[in-house]
């Protein structure tokens, strides 16, 4: 599971004009659109519950709905369209539940508060026999099925439904009265059983594969910072000024050993002989996390005991109180 903000506003392509042109027009409703959050879910075996809006706003209309797939849902927040803990107990009450297979269920998420923190959420995922396990931050990229194959090929559709919109209706602005049609015609072209599969086999989740994520994902610095082997230290030149032989001097200036083609520019030759120092890259404690089992009876604890807690030691102090004010 995993929401993201679609703008209701077309994004223009590229402009085809004559050369020297100096009036180059193209049609879009406005500079910046509504943000409306969509809220996806798929399983490893190629199904999609209907999608969920947000708006942000209080009253819902029923054009809202107008075009979005069969069982979706229009939720409404207040303060913005984004996603809080009280819509996400609600999705999964309305949506997750009702559509999930029978037994046992694993729900894959991020680690957002809203998704994580309600301890009356927790209660009633594992009194549903749902596991929601917790990807860890700043890894979605990579072990998020949705951001692997599902959102890009969504977005892009949408980006072509409004644009198309915008063609044959020039002179009206993309309101939140079309988003459940442009929304509806875009899931329907991107939500396939192919997309999902792909999704869960390129993240290694299902089938269980170590080796699907790529290297480059794994790379959190640039390789001159990344590389910090003694061997590359062994291998670079001693500091000081280079050779005035024939040979090295032909190098030095970019030219090879019969005195032409590049084999290193001046600049690479001095970054070389007299390298800028790179800071080590220190790694805190913060940073080396795990996926987490949510539902687990110690985290459902950990997030329910500490508000009766402070309940308790609330009333208590009151007593306290009262107390000395009768005495």
């Amino acid at each position: 599971m995993d929401e993201t903000g679609i703008q209701m506003i077309n994004k223009p392509g590229k402009v085809l004009t004559t050369k020297g042109a100096r009036d180059v027009h193209v049609l879009t409703s406005k500079e910046r659109g509504e943000n409306v959050t969509v809220v996806a879910c798929c399983s490893a075996d190629g199904r999609f519950i209907p999608p969920t809006l947000i708006f942000k706003g209080v009253n819902r209309k029923a054009e809202f709905s107008d075009g979005l797939p069969a069982g979706s849902k229009i939720y409404m927040n207040r303060k913005s369209s984004f996603i809080n803990s009280e819509l996400f107990l609600k999705w999964l009450k309305e949506q997750f539940i009702p559509n999930k297979p029978s037994g046992k269920c694993l729900l894959i998420l991020v680690g957002h508060t809203s998704h994580s923190t309600d301890g009356d959420m927790l209660q009633v995922a594992d009194d549903n026999d749902i596991i929601i396990l917790c990807l860890p931050s700043h890894c979605t990229q990579a072990l998020q099925p949705l951001d692997r194959r599902f959102f890009k090929p969504f977005k892009t559709y949408f980006n072509q439904e409004a644009q198309l919109w915008m063609k044959h209706n020039a002179s009206r602005n993309l309101t939140r009265y079309q988003a459940g049609a442009l929304i509806g015609k875009s899931w329907l072209r991107s939500a396939s059983v192919a997309t999902a599969i792909n999704g869960f086999k390129a993240t290694g989740i299902y089938p269980v594969d170590p080796n699907a994520i790529p290297d480059h994902f794994y790379s959190i610095t640039d390789s001159a910072m990344a590389d910090t082997s003694p061997e590359r230290d062994a291998n670079r030149p001693s500091l000081g000024l280079p050779s005035t032989s024939p040979t090295s001097s032909a190098q030095a200036c970019g030219r090879g050993d019969e005195g032409y083609g590049p084999q290193i520019t001046p600049s690479k030759f001095l970054q070389e002989v007299s390298p800028i120092p790179k800071v080590p890259v220190s790694f805190k404690q913060r940073f080396k996390q795990s996926a987490a089992v949510l539902t687990s009876p110690e985290n459902i604890t950990k997030r329910v005991r500490p508000d009766k807690h402070n309940t308790t030691n609330v009333t208590a102090k009151k007593k306290k109180l009262r107390v000395q004010k009768n005495s």
